[in-house]
């Protein structure tokens, strides 16, 4: 369950929540927009160690959109920089290669713009390590004087064979196996003939309606990097495939489809009586003010595997439409409204609260993340248990769906509801 508000400067406004698991309750509050706090743009290594020669994956978000922004590397006598450029979501993706006397602890300094287009930095440390020393090689033991042999005829000069052409194994891979609509891809292969041009075609392939081409060059040790974000809806499957002329082709997969639609989201309407309904919140059937939280409750169908633990959803929520302001914050669900959880909750995190599910976590995004503009996004990992309570009342028609699959994220991405404030 969750409750949200919001302000604004009109007397009608559209809003919009996301969905969180059975029983999971949250609530969204809705304050001025000065009490936002965003989330810092970051940068991170993909290793915290590394041996030398060393090549470090280095990879940041919360940054401008389609900006660039500025890597410098520094550490004992290196210091080197280059520039990185973002995507549509402001993440970047960029590889290093360090030579190999380059050995010490290191830091990587991010500058640039942040979401807001304010001048922002980001660090994040990482540690090479000189190689392990060779193993020195056994002393020889004195061979036998040989006796004299006779001597041999002389044998044909062989013809030299010319050297067989080393054989190429290239990889390429996405860093998971499923995505949110709208969220940041990295690929990565290896394999690859150094300094070679790969050509990259990621691809909807059952509605073909989305494609994302580009050139890269593979690095001196033979390994590629590509990362792109997805469009902000869902499709169900994405074929890549990665082409040079010297290695050949290599290919993988990764998926994007919706939850069942028997996955349920209500919300608590308070005219003429407190009750969860899977529809609309109206004049008709609320009387929310401003400022007040709003709740809201998803259940997952009892016949939910376990094997499908643990469960991450990503719960995305109108922040604003222009000078419209929508759900600001969330808080817990029955702050304001007396709504009724149908069972015991046996788990609290944050605004969250379950009922026969343990909520693990709860990370604030702090931007629209893998949700849809004008939104804000807050991920939420949890773990069900054996016996499941079934859903209360008539789940809705989810236009949009969350994804289902063992240790994968879910997003749900809800329709869009309007009321009108006093």
């Amino acid at each position: 369950m969750l409750g949200m508000s919001n302000r604004s400067s009109r007397r009608r406004r559209r809003v919009l929540a996301g969905v969180v698991p059975l029983l999971v309750t949250f609530a969204m509050l809705v304050a001025p927009t000065s009490s936002l706090a965003e989330t810092a743009p970051s940068v991170a290594t993909d290793q915290a160690t590394y041996t030398a020669p060393a090549t470090v994956l280095i990879t940041g978000s919360g940054w401008v959109a389609d900006g660039t922004v500025q890597i410098e590397i520094a550490g004992g006598s290196l210091a080197d920089t280059t520039s990185a450029p973002t995507d549509a979501n402001g993440a970047l993706g960029i590889k290093a290669s360090l030579p190999a006397d380059a050995t010490g602890d290191f830091t990587v300094t991010a500058a640039g713009l942040d979401a807001t287009g304010a001048d922002a930095q980001a660090t994040a440390t990482f540690t090479v390590e000189a190689p392990p020393e060779p193993e020195p090689s056994p002393t020889p033991t004195d061979s036998p004087t040989p006796t004299d042999s006779p001597t041999p005829t002389d044998s044909p000069t062989p013809t030299e064979s010319p050297s067989p052409a080393p054989v190429l194994s290239p990889t390429i891979a996405s860093d998971q196996v499923d995505y949110a609509p709208g969220a940041t891809v990295t690929l990565t292969g290896d394999g690859w003939q150094p300094r070679e041009a790969v050509h990259i075609v990621v691809n909807d392939t059952t509605g073909q309606t989305w494609r994302h081409v580009v050139d890269v060059t593979a690095s001196a040790d033979g390994t590629i990097v590509d990362v792109f974000g997805l469009p902000a809806y869902f499709v169900s499957d994405y074929d890549v495939t990665a082409t040079g002329p010297i290695s050949g082709t290599a290919t993988t997969t990764f998926t994007d489809t919706p939850l069942p639609s028997n996955f349920g989201l209500d919300q608590w309407e308070t005219v003429p009586s407190g009750n969860w309904i899977p529809g609309e919140l109206q004049a008709n059937n609320s009387d929310y003010k401003e400022g007040e939280v709003v709740p809201f409750r998803l259940t997952i169908p009892d016949n939910t595997p376990t094997s499908d633990n643990p469960i991450t959803f990503s719960v995305c929520r109108d922040y604003n439409n222009g000078n419209v302001r929508g759900y600001l914050f969330l808080d817990t669900f029955n702050k304001d409204r007396n709504a009724d959880p149908p069972g015991t909750i046996t788990s609290n995190k944050g605004p969250f609260s379950g009922v026969n599910v343990t909520i693990d976590s709860v990370t604030e995004v702090g931007g629209q993340g893998g949700c849809q503009a004008g939104q804000r996004e807050t991920q939420l990992s949890v773990t069900i248990s054996s016996a499941q309570v079934r859903p209360v009342g008539r789940p809705p028609r989810c236009t949009d769906g969350l994804r289902s699959r063992a240790g994968q994220q879910r997003q749900f991405l809800p329709r869009r509801q309007s009321f009108d404030e006093d």
